[in-house]
């Protein structure tokens, strides 16, 4: 059962009304009914009209905003709360759990989210910091901060592009530069430039991140992960939960109970193969790890089932 402390940055709104406005009516042009569409490769956009029960998923390097609502995001005992006057970005690949706390038929959720990939973050950190970015260790894979007029106005110029149109082609990668030059001349500019650079702390993580993504129910070895990222288990083990949020050892129990939860809604395998398919060789070590993290047993978690809300 989740119990967070919220995180939720409070600052002066840089966002003009306008650029708001057109944003809302860009992406309800897309989405005139409740659903989501892929607008372009790793751009999608998104229509809520109510809000929601607590949903596990794993998001990958990505940046999201919204044009109308709120969401929260909970990662291990923490929470992040956004709506349209912030941008969230995933810097790591990160199993949480969120929910839509803000939608209405009248006034629908309307989000993006534009996937990161490194090669391009790397290619324009070059042109911007030619001699080298200051280097800063991120403090988390997620961060929240104030959006700003020029974010919003690159977002929505970019999903108003002609998706057939020859010259537009062309043009989608500027925009997109664009946007990623105002992130990182933001204060989680370097949040972002970490993860175009093969070089820092954070790809090194990011490896071994990957690693247990992939292996998440074999049997976890830190000496071996501390190697694949160059540095003793102690420090190996510091820099992975400063940057997850967890041990390296509650992050693969986190990957392992949102695959049972998937399971537990998309196959009709009994609640004791999921549990050894995830990695459990106890079945009541799982059922016990599963109700605290969604708030019910694994053999009440159906679909359609709305779990305890964080209390």
């Amino acid at each position: 059962m989740i119990h967070p402390s919220v995180s939720y940055m409070h600052s002066k709104n840089t966002m003009q009304p306008e650029a708001h406005q057109l944003l809302v009516d860009a992406l309800t042009h897309l989405l005139p009914e409740a659903g989501h569409i892929e607008i372009m490769p790793g751009v999608i956009a998104s229509r809520r009209h109510h809000p929601t029960a607590l949903t596990p998923t794993i998001y990958t390097p990505a940046l999201c905003l919204l044009a109308q609502g709120s969401k929260i995001f909970y990662v291990n005992q923490k929470s992040y709360m956004y709506d349209e006057t912030h941008v969230m970005l995933f810097s790591i690949n990160m199993p949480i759990v969120a929910q839509i706390v803000r939608a209405t038929a009248t006034e629908p959720l309307l989000g993006l989210r534009i996937n990161l990939q490194p090669a391009m973050i790397a290619t324009v950190v070059q042109k911007c910091f030619p001699t080298g970015i200051v280097s800063q260790t991120p403090t988390h894979g997620i961060m929240v901060h104030p959006t700003t007029n020029d974010i919003i106005d690159a977002a929505r110029r970019l999903i108003t592009l002609e998706r057939t149109s020859a010259s537009d082609t062309h043009i989608w990668p500027l925009i997109m530069e664009e946007l990623l030059i105002r992130l990182l001349y933001s204060p989680i500019g370097h949040h972002l430039a970490h993860i175009g650079n093969p070089d820092t702390g954070m790809r090194h993580m990011t490896t071994a991140i990957d690693w247990i993504r992939q292996h998440f129910h074999e049997p976890l070895h830190i000496r071996e992960l501390a190697d694949r990222t160059h540095l003793s288990a102690s420090a190996f083990h510091v820099h992975f939960k400063a940057l997850t949020g967890m041990t390296p050892l509650h992050y693969q129990k986190s990957l392992r109970l949102h695959e049972a939860r998937r399971l537990l809604h998309t196959t009709t395998l009994d609640v004791g193969e999921i549990g050894r398919h995830v990695g459990y060789q106890s079945a009541s070590q799982f059922s016990r790890e599963y109700r605290r993290l969604f708030g019910v047993a694994p053999s009440q978690s159906k679909p359609g089932m709305r779990p305890n809300t964080p209390s």
